[in-house]
């Protein structure tokens, strides 16, 4: 009688315990930074509909401002379980150590803005930096993520698009502050800069939760596990 267990359907292997054991909480972590992005996001509108206009109270607004530090301690595992299925190469390699880094820095500048310690000024210059790698790794991964057949299409596409609006949004609302003030192509550029990367970082909870939904199947045979590679490597 063999005690070889079979692989399981669809094309999936079985990984080690502990690879399965960070499989799911990279899955439970996704689950949790949709349900805290999207939170976040509805304090941050309910503070300049409500709290802006009036100079305050900014109750929403520190509340936005703990949930967005909770939100990128919840990111790393995700970006680490979906790093370690990508190919070796400068993606893997060094994007997806910065984006932990500046998932961390993300975090720390906000809580230490709610704790007071940091003004909002440096604040949020940190935490526009933090966002601008991870968007950057939201597009460079999913779009190498997608060259598997086996990854899903909706989680890659959708990642993708949310990364390319992120960066080209960021990029011309950058180029709008170098104009003149209150000029006509200032604005311009704020409107044309913010609407499309308003709109891709409202979708990052959506993808958090298709991420959520891929990492709760098992590993994928494609995506061998790195004490996998360590021992094939050895074989060569």
């Amino acid at each position: 009688m063999s005690t070889t267990t079979p692989a399981p359907a669809g094309g999936a292997q079985a990984p080690p315990d502990g690879a399965a054991a960070a499989r799911r909480r990279a899955a439970a972590c996704a689950d949790a930074a949709a349900g805290v992005g999207t939170t976040s996001a509805l304090a941050l509108g309910l503070m300049f509909a409500i709290e802006v206009p009036t100079d305050g109270p900014f109750v929403f607004g520190t509340t936005n401002d703990v949930l967005g530090a909770a939100f990128n301690v919840l990111v790393i595992p995700v970006y680490a379980e979906l790093g370690a299925e990508l190919p070796p190469g400068p993606t893997r390699r060094v994007l997806l150590p910065l984006t932990v880094g500046a998932s961390v820095v993300g975090a720390a500048s906000g809580a230490l803005l709610v704790a007071r310690v940091l003004p909002f000024g440096p604040s949020t210059a940190l935490s526009t930096a933090s966002i601008a790698v991870q968007a950057t790794w939201m597009l460079v991964s999913n779009d190498r993520l997608l060259r598997r057949s086996d990854f899903p299409r909706r989680l890659g596409r959708l990642g993708r698009a949310i990364g390319a609006a992120q960066l080209l949004g960021g990029a011309v609302v950058g180029a709008g502050l170098a104009l003149r003030r209150g000029s006509l192509g200032r604005r311009a550029a704020f409107v044309a800069g913010g609407v499309p990367g308003v709109a891709a970082w409202a979708l990052w909870p959506a993808w958090f939760y298709l991420a959520a939904r891929y990492l709760d199947r098992a590993r994928p045979a494609a995506a061998p596990t790195d004490r996998e590679r360590a021992g094939s490597a050895g074989q060569r």
